[in-house]
């Protein structure tokens, strides 16, 4: 009998990136959150209030997201309960897509991967993307929760078809029992 069918276990993705292609609206869109966010800004400086980016509330499409700041990679990031996504400036940075966008885990396991997809799209970007809907995803954080004691494994045992391969191993562990086992190095890991 094939022992790996015999091990309980569940798998998942905890998160999603991908990128959206902006349509010509875009920009008015984006000049807007500018506005919003300025708007805010002010009205909090007037009131002589120390505020916190993620105090600042912008409001697209009737649907509200927290600003968490702007990133060094030149986008303005925004929380949802959902998802986070960034906006960048349309003319800056020509060679990659305007929106990015990344599914949180909540909102995954909480209405799904393809819902959430058809939330962001359909209602949030709606005005702001192409009809023609294309989304290169940029990464994918997967899980896989397994019911096996696995406290026999060790960097030996790590085989990788890459010429350059370092196995780095990091442990977390509750008691005695192994929790998590980490392979490879970053950005693989």
């Amino acid at each position: 009998m094939n022992e790996s069918k015999t091990i309980a276990h569940v798998c998942g993705v905890d998160a999603l990136y991908f990128f959206v292609q902006s349509s010509a609206e875009y920009e008015d869109v984006f000049l807007d959150i500018l506005s919003q966010i300025d708007q805010q800004e002010k009205a909090f400086k007037a009131l002589n209030y120390a505020y916190q980016d993620n105090e600042i509330i912008v409001v697209i499409n009737e649907i509200e997201i927290r600003y968490s700041g702007k990133g060094r990679d030149g986008f303005y990031w925004f929380n949802h309960e959902f998802f986070r996504v960034g906006f960048k400036d349309p003319e800056k940075n020509r060679t990659i897509h305007d929106i990015r966008i990344q599914l949180n885990a909540i909102g995954i396991y909480t209405i799904g991967i393809k819902s959430l997809i058809e939330y962001i799209t359909e209602h949030f970007l709606k005005d702001m993307i192409l009809k023609k809907r294309y989304f290169p995803i940029t990464r994918m954080d997967l899980n896989m929760f397994i019911q096996h004691d696995f406290r026999y494994l060790c960097k030996e045992m790590i085989v990788s078809k890459k010429k350059n391969h370092s196995a780095k191993i990091g442990e977390c562990s509750s008691g005695y029992e192994l929790e998590t086992y980490y392979v490879g190095k970053n950005p693989f890991m």
